[in-house]
């Protein structure tokens, strides 16, 4: 996938400016990238245009503006774009009530060590931990092989998204929308 380059970067004022069109952009792109597994498991799969919007986001929200300071931050967000062939995403906890805080936290951390996969017809893609803290937060690159992705190609094949972990088993079946977010994404 395209890596955003520093001359993508747009200076927080003019972002400012056009930030309607970003926020109408990035509300496309999520689409068929953001699930809810189960009632504690958020999993967002990342483009280009999602990390663009998140990158600039959060410039603007610290006032970021020197260069190497934006140089930093942009290295930070373009590891969240990943390879052809690769999917990469983040696993969050969307924390239902205060007091299963503690119990949660190290919850996307564990399903990320090979307890999150993706399943296309007859064929899985386990996901791999990018981390190894325990966090809110995780993030996991599922690596296709070439049969994977065209069972993925397959509109007859089923599409899911499966937690395995033994206190937290979740399955999700993925729509139309989700199938070719990923046949574009992989690519």
């Amino acid at each position: 996938m395209k890596k955003i380059m520093p001359q993508d970067v747009i200076d927080i004022y003019e972002y400012e400016r056009r930030r309607d069109k970003y926020v109408r952009a990035y509300q496309q792109a999520k689409r068929g990238r953001i699930f809810n597994l189960g009632p504690a498991i958020v999993v967002h799969f990342h483009t280009f245009d999602t990390v663009f919007f998140q990158l600039h986001e959060f410039l603007r929200s610290q006032r970021v503006r020197d260069a190497s300071e934006v140089e930093a931050h942009l290295h930070i967000y373009n590891s969240l774009l990943p390879e052809a062939g690769h999917l990469l995403a983040t696993l969050q906890v969307d924390f239902p009530r205060k007091e299963t805080i503690q119990q949660l936290l190290g919850l996307p951390q564990q399903l990320a060590d090979g307890h999150l996969h993706i399943r296309a017809g007859d064929e899985a893609v386990t996901g791999t931990p990018q981390s190894n803290e325990k966090s809110p937060v995780a993030f996991v690159d599922f690596s296709f092989p070439e049969s994977c992705i065209q069972k993925l190609e397959d509109t007859t094949s089923d599409l899911s998204l499966h937690a395995t972990l033994a206190e937290y088993e979740y399955s999700l079946s993925l729509n139309s929308n989700a199938r070719q977010a990923m046949l574009t994404d992989l690519s």
